[in-house]
């Protein structure tokens, strides 16, 4: 059991570890995509597929938080996929092997944001002292803090250092599942003392 700021802060960080990896991905996977010599038009493709991704995969895999893997397991895997994704694409210049690699990714993404809030409405329904955007806006800032620092890395070191960057990220969001989302069944909910 959390006493009910703790509570907060943990779910506080568990939006923040998924706003980080977007707070790469958004602003600076297309340049990484165009330093592997993928003309703009396939690139926009490639940036379109984690949409079509989401609008296909998020419900059912929710579904599978709600009745049988639990929402812990979900995003421990959804996490394990990106960082088992990620390094895959430093691999290969295949355009084809991107646009699989890049969906395959999205599917282990898919999951994330959506299942930290079921998370976070879960709690906030059973503890009255949360307060949802408070919670919500540690990835607000997250996502604001990392655009800046990933600029930062992209001159210094280069495109690279997007994907390095995003399959080292989902550690973060494996440690703040581990601390914040109880093992869970189906029906477990976060109780503060």
């Amino acid at each position: 059991m959390f006493s009910t700021r703790n509570l907060g802060v943990r779910l506080g960080a568990l939006h923040a570890a998924s706003f980080v990896s977007h707070g790469v991905y958004l602003p600076f996977f297309p340049l990484w995509l165009q330093s592997k010599a993928i003309p703009p038009t396939l690139v926009g493709l490639i940036v379109a597929i984690p949409i079509m991704v989401r609008i296909l995969a998020t419900a059912p895999l929710l579904s599978l938080a709600d009745r049988s893997l639990g929402v812990r397991r979900l995003l421990l895997a959804s996490h394990t996929g990106q960082i088992l994704g990620f390094p895959l694409l430093m691999l290969t210049d295949s355009s084809i092997a991107i646009i699989v690699l890049v969906a395959l990714i999205a599917l282990a993404q898919s999951a994330v944001i959506p299942a930290n809030d079921l998370v976070t409405t879960n709690a906030v329904q059973h503890n009255p002292g949360l307060n949802y955007g408070r919670i919500r806006g540690f990835g607000s800032v997250a996502f604001f803090f990392t655009n800046i620092a990933a600029g930062y890395l992209v001159g210094w070191y280069g495109a690279n250092v997007v994907v390095v960057a995003l399959a080292l990220i989902p550690i973060l969001g494996i440690a703040a599942t581990l601390i914040a989302v109880p093992d869970d069944g189906p029906e477990r909910t976060i109780q503060a003392e």
